[in-house]
């Protein structure tokens, strides 16, 4: 079956490209920045809660009877104290839900924070993706802490799909600079999280087409480097294949990259329907 452009489809792993720039937490940091520099400690709880709200595509709030009937200030006085990780994250979704309005700035905060229980982490970026976050210094510090957060989370399976989620939210609020922090998605990521970067990209520049930085540079060439193993004829296996060179070509064509007719002729000569599809739906 032939996936959709916008899922993330795929568990080979097709190119293998050199030494990830960052090999650990400390290298993460540096390359993020001095502005962002967590501090928080650890807590405790379960995952039944955000199995609930992952399962359900995020739609509901996995909230129990007593936890609807409390007010915003109840529910964010019970996120401020020391309570069982599973009220927490009860009291989180559904102020996500309720759209409560200092909810936005309770998540940066928290997710300034680099050491956290994994299910809190978890929480934290699925809410992340719902909040609105009008102002540009605040959304380049969440899109920021994502990236952290999806870096960490990316170790472990069972949090794959949290980590499609954050680079999704990354999509939608990363300015062009940002964007170079997520080329380690691109080098040691899996396949489908290399996919969900991809989109990533594309989405930020759909915007923002200059391309004016070393970093940026870099991307651009790991980008093409990608479009063209991806389209390579021995490459080109089946459906998952065909969504990621999808994705890759898209990425390229929205950075700017002088190899997209090259590209482009590439996806010509392989003569294969279903990538044509993709990639004309993306761009109607």
């Amino acid at each position: 079956m032939v996936l959709p452009v916008t899922q993330y489809g795929t568990d080979d792993e097709i190119a293998r490209p050199g030494p990830s720039p960052w090999t650990d937490e400390q290298a993460i940091a540096t390359s993020l920045g001095d502005g962002w520099t967590g501090s928080r400690s650890q807590s405790s709880g379960s995952s039944s809660l955000l199995d609930h709200w992952v399962t359900a595509n995020q739609s509901t709030a996995p909230c129990d009877t007593h936890a609807k009937r409390k007010s915003d200030r109840e529910l964010l006085l019970a996120l401020a104290e020391l309570n069982p990780l599973h009220e927490k994250i009860s009291a989180l979704l559904e102020l996500v839900e309720r759209r409560a309005a200092p909810i936005a700035n309770f998540v940066i905060s928290e997710l300034d924070a680099r050491r956290m229980h994994p299910e809190w982490r978890r929480a934290l970026v699925l809410a992340a993706e719902r909040v609105r976050v009008p102002e540009p210094n605040e959304r380049d510090a969440l899109a920021r802490a994502l990236i952290w957060h999806g870096f960490i989370l990316s170790r472990d399976m069972q949090s794959q799909r949290t980590v499609w989620a954050a680079l999704r939210r990354v999509g939608t609020l990363a300015s062009r600079n940002t964007a170079a922090l997520l080329r380690p998605f691109l080098d040691a990521g899996n396949a489908k999280e290399r996919q969900a970067a991809l989109q990533a990209i594309r989405a930020i520049f759909s915007t923002e087409h200059e391309v004016d930085s070393e970093e940026l540079h870099a991307l651009r060439a790991r980008v093409v480097a990608l479009a063209r193993k991806y389209l390579d004829p021995d490459t080109l296996l089946g459906g998952d294949q065909i969504a990621l060179a999808a994705n890759a070509f898209l990425a390229a064509k929205a950075m700017g990259a002088h190899e997209v007719d090259e590209l482009a002729q590439r996806v010509d000569n392989l003569n294969r329907p279903a990538l044509k599809t993709l990639i004309e739906a993306e761009t109607a």
